[in-house]
């Protein structure tokens, strides 16, 4: 199924939270996205943000869901 997001970088999971519920507004920049996969998508650039790989991100317990 591929749907357009809008995804933004929080400095923390309450940062984060907050803005799930009002929007990222002024507080933090943001960027939409669309045409993929977003459960496949979002542990890919995890893992390429990161540096690391795929396996080192599950066994951190990465992505997790704020």
């Amino acid at each position: 199924m591929s749907i357009t997001m809008k995804f933004l970088m929080a400095p923390d999971d309450t940062s984060a939270g907050l803005a799930l519920r009002t929007g990222p507004g002024r507080a933090f920049e943001s960027l939409f996205f669309g045409h993929f996969d977003p459960e496949e998508a979002v542990v890919e650039w995890e893992y390429r943000l990161a540096g690391c790989g795929a396996r080192e991100l599950v066994e951190a317990g990465e992505p997790r869901t704020v």
